[in-house]
């Protein structure tokens, strides 16, 4: 284990075991980043004194991200993802998908809604647990609730609203359903309204 009470300018610190910082009063040493003209480009710090947690600035002292002792994560300014693969760009929750992107011009929000193998299908709204989780190269489909468009592949301009509403809805296109489980063993029928609960199930 290595202690450091000082500060290391330059060179190499090497340890096989732990580094520990110390400074003085009670609050522990800091990990500062400069460029070699000694400019601060980033620090990392703990404060025993603001309830603990470990903080990091990407050059002033301003907390641009916060790890509190519970383990809650807070970013000042923004959190930028890239966009979505089927490896990154991904919101994860409980080890599924949460929020996600992927395709051109989607938005997925909810556990496992859409998927991230995804052929042609573009333009698709999804908010809800599963909703047009089946999509290959459907287009401009809005699922709202859970299973909205589960089934739906290439299925397009359908909008679903409500638990279960076309949720066997494969090729079908140009439907319209609001109401739990409305229209929902439609599966390859167009061009079909449906209000209210149950409605053309």
């Amino acid at each position: 284990q290595a202690y450091i009470a000082g500060t290391v300018n330059s060179g190499a610190l090497a340890t096989s075991g732990d580094i520990h910082l110390r400074a003085a009063a009670e609050d522990p040493g800091d990990i500062i980043f400069s460029n070699s003209s000694g400019v601060q480009k980033g620090r990392i710090w703990s404060s025993p004194a603001a309830g603990a947690g470990l903080y990091l600035s990407s050059g002033d002292n301003n907390d641009d991200l916060s790890i509190d002792p519970a383990g809650n994560v807070a970013v000042t300014n923004n959190l930028l993802l890239s966009a979505t693969t089927s490896t990154q760009g991904i919101i994860t929750q409980g080890g599924n998908r949460l929020i996600h992107s992927y395709g051109t011009a989607n938005f997925f929000a909810g556990r496992n809604a859409g998927n991230l193998t995804i052929g042609y299908g573009s333009a698709n709204t999804a908010v809800g647990v599963e909703a047009l989780n089946s999509l290959t190269d459907g287009d401009w489909n809005t699922a709202t609730g859970y299973h909205a468009l589960y089934s739906n592949t290439s299925g397009y301009f359908n909008t679903a609203s409500g638990y279960h509403s076309l949720t066997y809805n494969t090729t079908g296109y140009w439907n319209t359903a609001s109401g739990i489980r409305s229209l929902e063993y439609n599966s390859t029928g167009y061009y079909n309204t449906a209000y209210g609960a149950n409605a053309l199930e």
